[in-house]
């Protein structure tokens, strides 16, 4: 056997290899850039809200809200209507220190009859702007009442 013919198998390989080896590198890459977002589109396993009643006419999955700027939140509530409550009344949003856009909680409405109650599902619009740390807020719906919530920004 030619040492030449040996040589040329052995620079064959490692070309071989470093191909494959930037191929999976790229393959990788891609597959990841993809799926990056994806945990956040989805709905995560978020915990139902108390049972609301008379006492506790508003009740939140989450008291507390760890967050980054620009990102959407997804809420659970439980409405008890002390009042009727119209198709048209959504669960609202205000902080002294944060400042929403409008249509920054969204839910759909519902209508509740005087004495029951009944759930939302709402999406919270953090502001890209919003500053860091904790920032007291408050959830109201007409008709029900309201709850402070802590959204903590990192």
């Amino acid at each position: 056997m030619s040492k030449k013919g040996s040589m040329e198998l052995s620079v064959n390989s490692i070309v071989i290899l470093v191909i494959a080896i930037v191929m999976l590198g790229l393959i990788l890459g891609f597959v990841r850039s993809k799926f990056s977002g994806l945990d956040k589109q989805l709905v995560q396993d978020e915990p139902e809200a108390q049972p609301a009643s008379p006492s506790e006419p508003l009740t939140i999955s989450r008291e507390n809200i760890l967050v980054s700027p620009g990102e959407d939140v997804t809420l659970k509530l439980q409405a008890y209507a002390k009042t009727a409550i119209a198709a048209t009344t959504v669960p609202t949003i205000t902080c002294a220190d944060l400042t929403f856009g409008t249509g920054a909680l969204k839910a759909t409405g519902k209508a509740i009859s005087e004495g029951n109650s009944d759930k939302y599902l709402a999406t919270l619009k953090i502001p890209s702007s919003a500053a860091k740390g904790k920032h007291l807020c408050t959830i109201s719906l007409s008709g029900s009442g309201s709850k402070d919530v802590i959204i903590e920004v990192r």
